[in-house]
């Protein structure tokens, strides 16, 4: 499972960080090291939308279509 953040942090105080703003992405091509496994699926959760990948040089590459803030994407066995 990998989670993805897309947000603008914004500086409050000498100890506070405000993050608010999410940033729209589109096309956030990821590898993740397979370690001579294969998923038998990837998705998008909760939505469970199938997403294409493909297994090279020992690593499972996909690219996540569209996220605005926040992605979650399941490598399932």
């Amino acid at each position: 499972m990998l989670h993805l953040l897309s947000y603008v942090p914004e500086k409050r105080g000498p100890n506070t960080d405000m993050i608010e703003e999410p940033i729209q992405l589109r096309n956030v091509e990821v590898s993740l090291r397979a370690n001579g496994r294969e998923p038998s699926s990837v998705y998008l959760a909760p939505e469970r939308v199938e997403l294409p990948w493909e297994h090279r040089d020992g690593y499972v590459h996909v690219t996540v279509p569209e996220m605005s803030g926040y992605a979650m994407v399941v490598f399932e066995e």
